[in-house]
Formats: C-alpha cells, structure tokens, sequence
C-alpha cells in the first residue's frame, strides 16, 4: 500500500531580515519548528534563490512538484533585496495561497492605510502631504511639534520630530533640538542635519595643526593633532549625513503624547481574530520607540479597546497577521500604523512563542481548506 505524502506548507523569510534581531530569530524557530513537529504537514524553507522563477508555468511546476498547501510570506515588499525573487514569489502567488498575501501590502502605504481606517471609524491622527519647504512652512504653526514621517518606509527610518521657530525648523534628537535644514529637489523633500557647533571646535583644531605645520614646531604633535581632527571630523561628518532622509511625499502629524520625558507607543501582535502579545516600546531621547533606533521593549496589556481596534485593522488591511502601532495621550488611544510584512515581534519580552502560535493557525487554515475542498 503506497503511503500518501503529505502536503507541504512553505515558509518565506530572507536571512538578511532576521540575522542581527534577536526576536525575529525566535519567531522564525517557533514557526519552523511548529510545522516540522507537527507531523501534518512537511515543511519547505524558501530562499531567494529558489524562487527566482520565470513564468507562472514554473512557478505552478515547483507547487506541484512539492505538494504546496500554502506559502507564509515574512518579507518586504518596501525593500525588495532582489527583485527577480519578488517576481517570481508573484508568480507563485498566482498558483498557491499564501499568508499574508500581496494586496495587504496597501498597508506599506501608510497615507491609504489611514484612508481606509478612517473610513472604518477607527481613530488616527490627522495628517498632511508636504511636497516642498512652503508648504511645511504653511502647514507647521510655528513652536508647535509634528512628526514628520517617510509614507512607505519601515523599523522608523527617517520618523523625526520637528517644530519650527520662523523660518528655522528643529528637530529632537538624543535629548536636544538641533537645526536642520529643509531642501527641495526633484525626487522630494530632503531633511538633513547641520554640522552644528561640534564641526566648528574640530575645524579649530585642525586649524591649529595647520599653524604648527606653517611655523614647522611641534612636529609629532602636529601631525598627531591633524591626523585625529581629520578622524573626528570625518566621523562627525558621517554620523550628520546618515540622519539626512529624502520623502516623497512627507508625512505630517501632529505630535501625540504625554510628555517628552518618554516617547513610546504600544505594540501588538495580532494573528486572525486574536491579539496574542502585545510590548511597549519606548526611548527617552528619541521620537522613535524601535529598539533599532535606541528603543527599549517590555510587556504590556492592552485594553479591551485596543485589543478590539488593532484586530479591526489589521481585518481591514485583508492581513492575517500584523503588527499594530497605538499611541496613547491623555487616555486617548489612536492607531499609528499597520505592518503586515516584516513585522517585528518582541519574543524576547513578552515571552510568547509569536511563531509557533503562527504554524498553528496557518495548519488550522490549511485543515479547512482541505475539508472544504477548496485547497491546492
């Protein structure tokens, strides 16, 4: 008697994702080990190099060939890493469900994910699509604070908080406000950094080196105090540069907190119709809460409330599982962001085995299908 094969599910997630986060790592364990134990279905790892297919045809080949059940993609469709993968992971969409599938990804776009959460009723901030330093400048009142924001960026990347004092804008950074410039160019709005008054200490030391050389005194100190300036500078330099971001369209919102003594937002996990952990981040210099930027997590319970609004977004992104963003202020709670892919989870804090509880459900999904006779 020929025993049958069971059906595979295949599960998507580059190591260039989650290499260096520790919390990504434990989830994506869970997950594998949930599906390899569970002596239901065989597990297929799937890399970038084996999903570079053509045609549908070969994509449709590959699913048949391995019995595909179901995909559970944990990528980025922001920051494609390779972009023959990202097609042909389209192709294999076409032939096989998968968790969470590509339209969620409307969510990227954090001007219509609002859109479609207002609609629902669900609270957000109001917001501003900024194109040029005019209209900033119209837009800001002036002493106020708003948080500017990239539309379709993730982990926080280029989120400051800024204010402007007449024609002069400010942003927060490590405990202090610092000048930064606003630039227009054909590509979009540039925020960036001055080099501040630190440049100019650098730049009178190595001003000094340049003396000593002239006088020709001092020698090794003088190449010594060069050489280190240069060094400094450089650093200096660098680290102003990095913080330098580009939006097209910026993002404006009004700042939403308690205080500047604390910058934090609640962050849950939610998996169908249940949130299953949920973690504050916070950071005490930074408008940024992600433990990327400085942030530091613990574990938090969420209010009957908010468990039922981030379930309802992430229902209204079509995702089955996401992460929620809520800001809360004065007892007030909005809903910041939906992330359907990657999302960050917080394993480590809340002691949850996010990735686990993820294999489970995606079996669950795969067993009604099979008993509805509606799957691959």
């Amino acid at each position: 008697m020929t025993k049958t094969r069971k059906q595979a599910i295949a599960i998507y997630v580059p190591k260039w994702l989650y290499q260096y986060d520790v919390g990504i790592t434990i989830f994506v364990k869970g997950l594998f080990q949930s599906i390899k134990k569970s002596g239901r279905y065989r597990l297929i790892k799937l890399s970038p190099r084996k999903c570079r297919f053509k045609t549908r045809e070969e994509a449709q080949a590959f699913a048949t060939k391995h019995d595909l059940a179901l995909v559970i993609y944990h990528g980025s469709r922001v920051i494609p890493k390779d972009r023959a993968c990202e097609q042909g992971l389209d192709y294999l969409e076409s032939c096989v469900p998968f968790l969470n599938p590509r339209e969620v990804h409307i969510a990227d776009d954090k001007f219509e994910t609002k859109r479609i959460l207002k609609n629902l009723g669900i609270p957000v901030l109001p917001d501003f699509s900024i194109k040029n330093r005019a209209e900033l400048v119209a837009t800001t009142n002036e002493g106020a604070l708003y948080v500017a924001k990239p539309h379709n960026a993730e982990s926080g990347n280029g989120v400051k908080l800024i204010k402007r004092n007449s024609d002069t804008f400010f942003e927060y950074h490590d405990g202090s406000w610092e000048r930064i410039r606003v630039r227009d160019t054909k590509k979009g709005i540039i925020l960036a950094g001055t080099l501040g008054r630190h440049a100019g200490i650098l730049i009178g030391i190595f001003a000094i080196g340049l003396v000593f050389l002239f006088l020709d005194i001092f020698h090794a100190a003088t190449y010594l105090i060069l050489c280190l300036s240069d060094i400094a500078f450089l650093f200096h330099f660098q680290k102003k540069i990095s913080r330098n971001f580009r939006y097209n369209p910026l993002m404006l919102e009004p700042f939403f907190g308690d205080d500047m003594n604390e910058f934090y937002c609640l962050r849950c996990t939610v998996i169908g119709n249940e949130v299953v952990e949920a973690a504050k981040k916070s950071n005490k210099k930074n408008v940024t809460p992600n433990i990327s930027h400085g942030g530091k997590a613990s574990k938090t319970v969420l209010s009957d409330e908010q468990r039922t609004m981030a379930v309802t977004a992430t229902k209204a992104m079509g995702a089955t599982y996401a992460g929620i963003d809520l800001l809360v202020s004065n007892g007030k709670t909005v809903l910041c962001e939906v992330n359907v892919g990657p999302i960050g989870v917080y394993c480590e804090q809340t002691e949850v085995d996010v990735g686990k509880i993820l294999g489970e459900y995606a079996m669950q999904y795969c067993d009604q299908k099979k008993a509805a006779g509606t799957i691959f």
